[in-house]
């Protein structure tokens, strides 16, 4: 991904940067105004280019015209169920493997002595108690993480490196810091900031926030609303069903939290759309207006 990054902007439309060990690049527009309002960093879901057509990059033009540098970049790529490489490729090699390493058949006479040991064992074990006579009942709901949880918490500390890596080489610009993230992206800064294990921003946008599990989706809902940081919570239609799903919860436990500006806000129109971030930029630009941006 930065290779097409590299291919596709001049060189000083971008900057190489460290997280940790990890290179990556971020893509900054100075904002068109005299004096620097501030800066937005953009924050796409996980395989999501800076420079596809529907990354949150597309608003860098209009946060530009409001006199806000952008910072977009890609967030760390992280196998999310931790399915290895190649998975299902080898299985008929593991069977022939497998079937020419299985025993040879057993003579009669060893069938028989087998034969008499198991009818032993089942005449021994008759009036032992059963472990599982009484099996505790399972919800019917209920499902296990899929996850791979090693490599989940990997990956917030490389958001966390990169997010650093990004206002140290901001440190330049005036004014106020944005963080803008999508999709699961939204849900582990959530998780970030409510652990204020980063400087905190003064806003934070979440675009579509989501975690593909029922225990995450929770996580987030909680996070969003203790964290002392003000969020604007975005969503439509199109979202994953995971964000629509806890939508209304986002809402309520916010409410109930008396959390301080915090807002709530559809967008209409078809998702892959301009006109959807021309409505995202306006609402994001009217929220911190509110707070007297």
């Amino acid at each position: 991904m930065n290779f097409d990054v590299e291919r596709a902007l001049f060189q000083g439309e971008y900057k190489t940067l460290l997280a940790g060990e990890r290179e990556f690049i971020a893509v900054i527009r100075e904002g068109y105004k005299p004096i620097n309002q501030g800066i937005a960093i953009l924050l796409g879901d996980i395989g999501e280019n800076p420079l596809n057509g529907n990354s949150l990059a597309r608003m860098s033009p209009n946060l530009n015209r409001y006199g806000y540098t952008t910072v977009s970049a890609s967030s760390p790529f992280w196998d999310m169920y931790g399915i290895p490489k190649g998975f299902g490729q080898n299985q008929q090699e593991n069977t022939d493997s497998q079937a020419a390493a299985a025993p040879a058949p057993a003579s009669d006479e060893e069938q028989t002595a087998v034969t008499e040991q198991t009818e032993s064992a089942k005449t021994d074990n008759t009036n032992a108690p059963s472990e599982s006579s009484n099996p505790e009942p399972e919800h019917p709901r209920a499902v296990g993480s899929l996850l791979d949880i090693a490599q989940s918490d990997a990956h917030k500390q490389a958001l966390s490196l990169q997010v650093q890596a990004i206002l140290n080489a901001t440190e330049e610009y005036t004014g106020f810091r944005l963080i803008i993230a999508r999709g699961t992206t939204a849900a582990v800064m959530l998780s970030l900031l409510n652990e204020e294990a980063i400087p905190l921003p003064d806003a934070f946008v979440a675009v579509s926030p989501f975690w593909p599990e029922r225990e995450g989706s929770l996580a987030l809902v909680e996070d969003m609303a203790q964290t002392s940081v003000p969020v604007l919570d975005v969503y439509s239609q199109w979202d994953n069903p995971w964000s629509l799903a806890f939508a209304e919860h986002r809402n309520i436990a916010a409410n109930k939290a008396l959390k301080l500006h915090y807002r709530q806000r559809e967008l209409p129109g078809q998702r892959i759309d301009h006109e959807q971030f021309e409505l995202l930029s306006k609402a994001i630009y009217g929220w911190l207006t509110s707070m007297g941006w």
